[in-house]
């Protein structure tokens, strides 16, 4: 696999045809369902036993490729200076992202938050807001995140970025186990940029602390993708510390009130690290639903029970943030030298950044209208001169949005389809506590107009020189 950028290392890569002249191409390899089930014989057992009777497919329906019938199979190619360009924007987006809350969470500004928020969530949960912030100022790290960018594929060339997914991200297995299957069944296992399982397996003390932990992976287990991933998250834990690793359905996880635990437990077991892979504003709003209120008690708890990931990410995987980054640079830098200079800091991540805001601006008439906590492309509506040309349905229509420039990404394919590029992000030994290290990369590829789950797909990459 190729080195990180950090390291300054990228290996030579020899491919076993002609020098690639097209961005899209199809070689003859398939993926073996077989083999790809034994890396998550939890889910397979799952989705055998449940059968037909819930959400849960077979992997080979989850991630078939038409082109496997005649024995083929896609693939986006990069140049290595394609892959250090994207690793190096998503670096450096994810530290404006991040250290933008520095300023959000600090008194001075932090009335600001249910302007960019949501008015209602935040004044619903305010223990979730004061949980959040302990989480950041106490530098609880995160495992993971994925975020979406347009790209120009005629110039290999980043062009903005649509959004972090730092909270439940989707198309892990796809990015990490098919990516890495179909490239060694090709003999080429160097030719990817593949490297989140490796990094993260690296960082698991820099993420749990020194002291043996007792860790829970959890997932709603009848939904078969969130199963697959909690899975390899799990079985990276299991294979690289001598921790106590547990895996289990969410709805197993309870709070222990009495004084003398407050802790949390999964079948009676106390547990020091929870991953979670369940939206922070779903589950917000259950434990709101419970009485007692778990959420009401976090400082009880927070010292002994670390959530991944945790609730401070949840500010910079909603929307929102990217009105906040625009009104940060537009309006608030021009009174306060702290943030003029933050500003100034982070001068090459400013160019990826699409100005959004809370309201459209009169001037604003080609744009996008995306729900705050809108996942799975639900709710997006597109507009040209003001008027509405797409739009998607989905379960945040009563939700507050955010209006951003349109930036649309390019076909590699003379327009058939389109596709954004996808980073992913895992924890970094050579970095402060909260810096994460572009660790890999994937492309989604979708028909139509609008970015949706039902006319997407995964597609591998492949690294030439």
């Amino acid at each position: 696999m190729l080195r990180s950028h950090h390291s300054g290392v990228i290996k030579n890569i020899c491919l076993p045809f002609e020098k690639l002249i097209m961005r899209k191409i199809t070689l003859d390899v398939v993926p073996d369902y077989e083999q790809l089930e034994d890396d998550c014989p939890r889910t397979t057992a799952i989705a055998a036993l449940h059968g037909d009777q819930t959400p849960l497919t077979p992997l080979e329906d989850e991630f078939v490729f038409p082109e496997n019938q005649s024995g083929q199979t896609p693939f986006y190619t990069f140049t290595r200076e394609e892959v250090k360009a994207l690793n190096i924007a998503s670096e450096q987006v994810y530290n404006l992202l991040a250290d933008s809350l520095d300023f959000l969470f600090d008194e001075k500004y932090r009335h600001l938050i249910p302007k960019f928020y949501g008015q209602e969530f935040i004044q619903a949960y305010p223990e979730f807001v004061d949980y959040a912030i302990y989480t950041f100022q106490n530098e609880h790290e995160a495992i993971y995140g994925r975020f979406d960018i347009a790209y120009d594929f005629e110039q290999g060339k980043v062009l903005k970025f649509y959004e972090g997914n730092l909270d439940t991200p989707t198309m892990y297995y796809d990015s990490v186990v098919m990516q890495h299957h179909l490239l060694t069944r090709l003999g080429q296992e160097q030719a990817q940029y593949n490297l989140h399982q490796e990094n993260l397996a690296r960082n698991i003390r820099k993420v749990l602390g020194p002291q043996e932990r007792r860790i829970a992976f959890l997932c709603d287990t009848n939904i078969t993708e969130d199963c697959i991933t909690t899975e390899l998250l799990f079985h990276t834990f299991n294979d690289h510390c001598d921790d106590i690793v547990l895996f289990s359905d969410i709805n197993q996880l309870r709070y222990d009130f009495s004084s003398s635990r407050n802790k949390w437990t999964l079948d009676e077991i106390e547990v020091d690290v929870i991953f979670a892979l369940y939206p922070w504003e779903d589950m917000v709003v259950d434990l709101y639903a419970e009485s007692p209120n778990p959420l009401k008690e976090w400082r009880k708890w927070a010292d002994k029970t670390r959530f991944l990931e945790p609730a401070w990410r949840w500010f910079i995987s909603n929307k929102g943030v990217w009105a906040w980054l625009t009104y940060l640079k537009d309006v608030l830098a021009a009174d306060d030298p702290a943030l003029a200079q933050f500003v100034r800091d982070n001068e090459a991540a400013w160019q990826y950044v699409i100005p959004s805001y809370m309201e459209k601006p009169f001037w604003l008439k080609d744009y996008v209208r995306k729900p705050l906590q809108g996942r799975m492309s639900n709710n997006i509506g597109f507009y040209e001169n003001d008027q509405l040309t797409h739009e998607t349905d989905g379960f945040y229509a009563g939700d507050d949005c955010i209006y951003q420039a349109i930036c649309p990404t390019t076909s590699a394919d003379n327009g058939d389809t389109r596709a954004i590029v996808c980073t992913w992000l895992a924890p970094w030994d050579q970095g402060l506590a909260l810096d994460m290290e572009s660790s890999g990369i994937a492309v989604r590829e979708f028909t139509g107009e609008l970015l949706q789950v039902k006319h997407e797909r995964f597609m591998p990459h492949i690294v030439t020189d």
